[in-house]
């Protein structure tokens, strides 16, 4: 007959696995997709509208819609409602959005357009996940406000560089890999990477080339790419870099 020490043993141990399991899990949502056609819902007693992209409305605009003509629509945006997964945790937050769009449906198919750019403002909800901690609250909205600047303002950059011009959403992905960070994804043609006394700094466990930054990236986004801080945006939020560069565009 086993032991009681060793029953007891089995059981904490049978305790323990249980409370990992909670631990391990993480809110599951595809990937927003921006380039995919949207989802579009209605009300046609209020006209409140709702624009989502992704299969659990990962990326939802809302706001009230006007019709224009039996198949397009004017939207003032109200909110961005934004959700996605990362390596170690997930973000959602709720950002009220001030801005305007063009809905038209052909064929059962929906495409949005923009006519005024979507320009947000503090976000009042947010919660993330890092790993088995979840923030929430100012602290959450916070963080989450400090990232939309961060990754507006490199969208802002790259927008305005005439030789930035990807045809989708892959391309975009893949060419702003390349000019924001070439140590991980290859440096762009002609940058001049091979430079015998480029400097390097850590940051976020990698290793910035300081010499490619000054002579490619724009002053004021210099100090969070050689930090790592813009590549941790990149690595947790990369759709968020997409949709801030569709509004600029």
């Amino acid at each position: 007959m086993k032991s009681r020490a060793y029953i007891a043993y089995a059981l904490s141990a049978l305790v323990l696995l249980a409370s990992l399991i909670p631990l391990a899990s993480c809110r599951t949502a595809p990937p927003a997709r921006p380039d995919t056609a949207p989802s579009v819902a209605i009300d046609g007693s209020t006209m409140y509208c709702t624009i989502s992209w992704g299969k659990r409305g990962a990326y939802t605009l809302s706001g009230q819609a006007e019709q224009l003509d039996g198949s397009a629509y004017s939207v003032t945006l109200e909110r961005l409602d934004w959700f996605n997964n990362w390596q170690d945790g997930w973000t959602e937050a709720s950002v009220p959005l001030e801005g305007k769009l063009l809905l038209s449906e052909a064929g059962g198919s929906w495409t949005a357009s923009k006519i005024e750019k979507p320009v947000p403002a503090r976000t009042s909800a947010a919660q993330i996940r890092h790993r088995n901690a979840i923030l929430e609250g100012n602290q959450a909205a916070d963080l989450f406000d400090r990232r939309l600047e961060r990754v507006r303002a490199t969208a802002a950059w790259l927008a305005s560089e005439s030789s930035f011009s990807p045809a989708d959403g892959n391309q975009f992905f893949a060419r702003a890999g390349k000019v924001l960070f070439p140590e991980q994804n290859g440096y762009p043609e002609g940058t001049g990477q091979s430079a015998v006394n480029a400097e390097f700094k850590a940051g976020e466990g990698l290793k910035w080339n300081r010499t490619y930054t000054a002579q490619s990236i724009p002053e004021h986004l210099r100090e969070v790419r050689d930090s790592g801080t813009l590549w941790r945006d990149w690595e947790e939020s990369r759709e968020l870099f997409y949709i801030a560069y569709t509004w600029e565009k």
